[in-house]
């Protein structure tokens, strides 16, 4: 029935209008969802004793929770005009970060129940945003070279929606996981992902403030091409803060990769293109922070070791 159900949803148009979707969660098909949820829970729960039929029931359920998340998600941003809308970056972002909050509140609730369907449901949510997230939100629907506004406001935007929280969730996917044996290989690219959308949050945001809603038009003002330096070479710190504080070796690699990045920039691009005077302060900048990552490892990170061996041969020189 459910099979049949999803194949009338996929390949005929009237099924959606028959559902009178024009109110975001409280129209037919959350009844629909919220009984089918009821009874397949309570089946595989109570009533079935078959371990392949209790996967399928309880894989149904979850499927189906999903599904109207994502449907009422579409209706919130397009009304009744849904099935013609052409799905924006932060629409995306919007996506991934509710299927991973789905995704992560299920690994936590599996710990207790150890269940394979909702481990494999929850791993494949995770992917699929994943590779949706690079393929989408990074390159095909990028507002960078694509002609969408992104909003007025500054620091508060639909760049929040498609990149902030979006990458919060893949930092959080590495950190909460159903199995730390089984997804531990996926960890380092759920870090290393929702880092890089950080980073492109925060450049999208520079060029947000200076050029306004719409990103891929004007040029590439010389204070913002100084903003870039500085706003990368603040996060490279707080990367590298972050790590040492809450020992992530990942973030300080990270820090370390942002902190190259900014010394290249500033001595090819820098050094050529800005006038005298940003040119100075990138300089500055660059050479304090430089001064301050030194200090802070040495004094953190490579801290000297004083072991046996070599307090015996302070013994015995003092006793000599």
């Amino acid at each position: 029935l459910v099979v049949l159900v999803a194949l009338r949803f996929l390949f005929q148009r009237n099924a959606y209008d028959a559902l009178n979707l024009e109110t975001p969660f409280f129209n037919r098909y959350a009844y629909f969802a919220a009984i089918s949820l009821v009874v397949f829970l309570f089946t595989a729960l109570r009533m079935v004793r078959t371990t392949l039929d209790r996967k399928l029931l309880n894989g149904a359920a979850i499927t189906i929770g999903w599904f109207w998340m994502m449907i009422n998600i579409t209706l919130v941003y397009h009304g009744a005009a849904y099935l013609d809308a052409h799905l924006q970056f932060y629409e995306w972002g919007t996506y991934f970060t509710l299927s991973g909050m789905y995704a992560i509140v299920l690994a936590h609730w599996n710990r207790r129940l150890s269940l394979d369907e909702i481990r494999y449901f929850t791993r494949g949510v995770m992917i699929l945003s994943l590779a949706l997230f690079y393929a989408g939100n990074l390159f095909l629907e990028n507002p960078l070279w694509n002609h969408v506004e992104v909003g007025s406001g500054y620091l508060w935007n639909h760049l929040i929606e498609g990149y902030a929280l979006p990458s919060v969730i893949f930092l959080l996917w590495a950190s909460v996981s159903i199995s730390v044996q089984e997804i531990s290989r996926l960890r380092f690219l759920f870090r290393a992902s929702g880092l890089l959308g950080l980073f492109v949050f925060i450049n999208l945001e520079i060029r947000q403030w200076f050029h306004g809603a719409v990103l891929d038009r004007g040029g590439v003002y010389e204070s913002e091409k100084y903003a870039y330096s500085a706003v990368w070479l603040a996060f490279g710190l707080f990367l590298l803060v972050w790590g040492i504080i809450f020992k992530q070796r990942n973030a300080r690699y990270a820090s370390l990769v942002i902190l190259m990045m900014t010394i290249f920039k500033v001595f090819v691009y820098d050094m050529a293109e800005l006038p005298e005077v940003y040119r100075i302060f990138s300089f500055l900048g660059l050479g304090f922070a430089l001064f301050l990552v030194a200090y802070v490892y040495r004094r953190f990170v490579f801290r000297p070791v004083v072991g046996p061996a070599f307090s015996e041969e302070r013994e015995d020189s003092t006793s000599d």
